[in-house]
């Protein structure tokens, strides 16, 4: 049972749950066009009921911190739309038929804001979840690349000395005179696919 219902369940609210029940789907046409007001010495029982709902919208709200400012604003929005229309209640302002009526236009309101709310939730868990798996994705690259760059070192070290993938070729002067200048090739082994020209 939540702190609104032991609220309700309370022996000394009797009166209110007679006059404006717990769940809005409980209102009946009574409850509707309810013109009675408060009574006076109904109101130390009020004024002790309020105080039990402000502690458990208080509750509440501390439960739903984890989950973050749009479930929040919506929250403290519905909460004291409610505490301005019970405090119109306890102040005799309104009949309990015009706080039902004000609690099924808020109820309906918040419904469509908690919507609103959840939908602005979930686009920034969306957006939260992609910019991790994007962050992921680059550890796994940057582990993979440098992986790679491991194996190649032990590879190398596995003859008993490092053999780099590339080695440097000076210049030369071919039999029929020709210049090559100085370069860069794949060291020679027997895998056709790391040179340079391979189209493997």
């Amino acid at each position: 049972m939540n702190c609104v219902q032991q609220v309700y369940e309370k022996p000394e609210n009797a009166e209110v749950r007679r006059r404006t029940p717990l769940r809005i789907e409980e209102l009946t046409d009574f409850h509707i066009r309810d013109r009675s007001r408060p009574r006076p010495n109904d109101g130390e029982m009020l004024a002790t009921w309020d105080l039990d709902m402000q502690e458990c919208y208080k509750q509440t709200r501390h439960q739903l911190e984890p989950v973050g400012q749009y479930i929040l604003g919506w929250h403290d929005e519905t909460t004291r739309q409610y505490n301005e229309a019970r405090t119109q209640l306890l102040q005799g302002a309104v009949s309990w038929g015009e706080y039902n009526r004000r609690r099924q236009e808020i109820y309906t309101a918040s419904n469509e804001s908690l919507r609103q709310a959840q939908a602005q939730f979930n686009q920034e868990l969306e957006a939260a979840h992609a910019s991790e798996m994007r962050s992921r994705q680059i550890a796994a690259g940057i582990a993979l690349i440098l992986l790679g760059a491991a194996a190649g070192a032990a590879a190398g070290y596995a003859g008993g000395g490092y053999y780099p993938p590339t080695q440097n070729v000076s210049g030369y002067r071919r039999s029929d005179g020709t210049y090559v200048a100085p370069y860069i090739r794949t060291r020679p082994d027997s895998n056709p696919c790391n040179n340079f020209s391979s189209r493997c």
